[in-house]
């Protein structure tokens, strides 16, 4: 973690780019540099993952001042920071489980379910885009489930049926 100088997530397609300055104490010299991009959430050290890439580049670390990185940005869009768009809830009607699948959040946050009476039947912490969640003993009938990120105001929320 000590060693992440960029973080972000985006919904795009297109090239991306970011800009950094390279740590006061880096060490001169030849070094690595890995950039690691992996659909719909962050990547974590050592992780195997489907969808993404992850790709090592030799850098020379100098004390010389140089502006190259203005070639990188033409033709390209700004990394960011892609806010909470969309939860997906799957199967849906469910027996016994649900999964919850947020997209294009790097965040964590909390799983509310309310019966349609408006009580609060179950939280859930997230720590991931993704989250299995066992509903078995959920009474059959219709649900809502509220996605709150933590930094974010207004929840997200969809409806599920349980069989």
């Amino acid at each position: 973690p000590d060693e992440k100088i960029v973080s972000g997530s985006s919904g795009s397609s297109d090239i991306l780019h970011e800009t950094f300055k390279v740590p006061i104490d880096a060490s001169f010299g030849i070094t690595r540099m890995r950039v690691t991009m992996k659909y719909a959430s962050l990547a974590t050290p050592c992780e195997t993952f489907s969808f993404g890439e992850v790709e090592d580049y030799k850098v020379n670390v100098t004390n010389i001042s140089t502006n190259n990185v203005i070639e990188l940005k033409q033709n390209s869009t700004k990394l960011g920071n892609t806010d909470l768009t969309d939860v997906s809830i799957y199967p849906n009607p469910a027996r016994s489980y649900i999964n919850v699948d947020i997209l294009f959040d790097t965040k964590f946050g909390t799983i509310k379910i309310y019966n349609m009476v408006g009580s609060l039947v179950k939280t859930i912490e997230m720590n991931g885009n993704s989250k299995e969640i066992n509903i078995s003993d959920l009474s059959a009938g219709t649900y809502i489930i509220s996605v709150e990120k933590n930094d974010r105001e207004q929840p997200i929320f969809k409806q599920f049926i349980k069989k």
